[in-house]
């Protein structure tokens, strides 16, 4: 097995992977709205999704070691998701906005995108955990990390650029806009089928159900943060599909507005990479989570206080340094409570439960979205306040339940604030956008 070259081809599929996203994942909601889809349907488009890839993955594992190689899983099911990409651009060519057999379809198209993400994920995740040292785990996920964010940012200008230059013709820059996203995912196919695979060793005691994992909930460490994180996916799914809604129906923001307050979350997410990576090295990745939990709440409650873009921005700015640390330090959690030999059936029973909190959180804003009452003339900011609430009560009661599972320094919470809040982050912001390993080979 040649690691080295793995690693090398894994950057390079990370670097077009990064280009899709950027093209397409800030797009959904507005191509959706193109092609005529109201507020229930916006809701669907997130729930069924997660709902439809919540049930493949209780199949995941089986499937890897039905074809015997993650690897193979992996490229198979990326070549899938290429194409469904490009089909998805073409829509518009067959199916004229407004037409709700369109928007079935796009939501089906939706669907398998998120079958084919839900396979590979666990896959993925499981495969690089044994390519990659366990003691350079940091280095080459920052390293790559930094990479494909800075390469997804600049996607996302880019983006933006082409649907401010074809407003008059929209459709067409979605359109672009997927198909070209659909090609530069299969180009990242061909550098993860190029990678080395690590044959899966699987004993039959390592095979157990759901079910099995779930009722572990008393014993597991593991199990008792997967479902902290899927009670806030849930509070946060409630909202989320509809903060793209409110910018562009209700604010009539542009698109270059739009991309701008995407920008600038995503921006934040990578200046602040390595900060809170080191903080989770130093502190603990349970003690970052926790503590980054308390903000959460307070996101979608900032959307009440004003409509001015630059408050918007600043809103997105917060929002991207609180998510940055929260996930940062829940992957790096689940990949330290997990243990190799269940891992990828760990991983993906633990996305099945997240994936099936944000259907229900999903499905239940689409309902809410036209039936709660309005707060400042808009119904939608009732949803972001509930959002709000309910990170609030989730986060209290369950941060608690989980524990950190190695051996850290300890801080007072006072101390931890002013680093979090103090001028640290700024003073490495600058550095952390280029941050480079000492191994740049990986």
């Amino acid at each position: 097995m040649n690691r080295e070259r793995s690693l090398k081809m894994s950057i390079y599929d990370g670097l077009f992977c990064a280009v899709t996203n950027g093209l397409t994942s800030n797009y959904v909601t507005p191509f959706a709205l193109a092609m005529g889809a109201k507020d229930f349907a916006i809701g669907l488009m997130s729930a069924i999704p997660s709902l439809v890839g919540a049930l493949v993955e209780l199949k995941t594992a089986d499937i890897a070691e039905a074809l015997k190689s993650r690897l193979r899983t992996i490229v198979l099911f990326v070549s899938i998701e290429s194409g469904v990409y490009i089909l998805l651009g073409l829509l518009p060519l067959f199916i004229r906005p407004g037409n709700q057999a369109g928007i079935v379809i796009f939501v089906l198209m939706m669907g398998l995108m998120a079958v084919c993400s839900r396979i590979e994920s666990p896959n993925w995740t499981s495969l690089m955990s044994e390519l990659v040292e366990k003691t350079k785990y940091g280095d080459y996920f920052g390293y790559r990390g930094s990479l494909t964010r800075t390469v997804s940012i600049s996607s996302v200008f880019a983006a933006g650029l082409i649907l401010t230059l074809f407003t008059k013709h929209v459709l067409a820059g979605f359109m672009l806009l997927f198909i070209a996203g659909g090609v530069f995912r299969l180009i990242s196919c061909y550098f993860i089928s190029r990678m080395d695979d690590v044959p899966i060793s699987t004993k039959e005691e390592h095979k157990f159900s759901y079910w099995k994992f779930i009722r572990r909930y008393r014993v597991s460490n593991f199990v008792k943060f997967v479902v902290f994180s899927s009670a806030i996916n849930f509070s946060v799914a409630i909202a989320s599909p509809f903060f793209s809604v409110y910018m562009l129906r209700d604010l009539h923001m542009s698109y270059s507005l739009f991309t701008i307050v995407n920008v600038s979350a995503a921006i934040v997410g990578l200046g602040t990479m390595r900060f809170w990576g080191k903080m989770a090295d130093r502190l603990g990745n349970a003690r970052v989570i926790k503590f980054t939990t308390y903000f959460l709440p307070i996101v979608p409650l900032l959307w009440l206080v004003s409509q001015n873009i630059y408050w918007i921005i600043a809103i997105n700015i917060f929002a991207g340094y609180i998510w940055a640390g929260f996930s940062i330090s829940s992957v790096n959690y689940v990949l330290d409570a997990s243990q190799p030999a269940v891992r990828t059936r760990c991983l993906t029973y633990s996305d099945i439960t997240n994936s099936a909190a944000m259907f229900v959180g999903a499905g239940l804003g689409g309902w809410l979205a036209t039936r709660l009452p309005a707060i400042f003339s808009y119904q939608l900011m009732t949803l972001f306040a509930l959002s709000g609430i309910l990170r609030l009560v989730f986060g209290l009661a369950m941060m608690h339940t989980f524990k950190e599972v190695r051996d850290c320094e300890d801080i007072h919470d006072l101390k931890l604030l002013s680093k979090i809040v103090g001028v640290e982050p700024i003073i490495s912001f600058g550095s952390d956008i280029f941050y480079r390993t000492d191994e740049p080979k990986k």
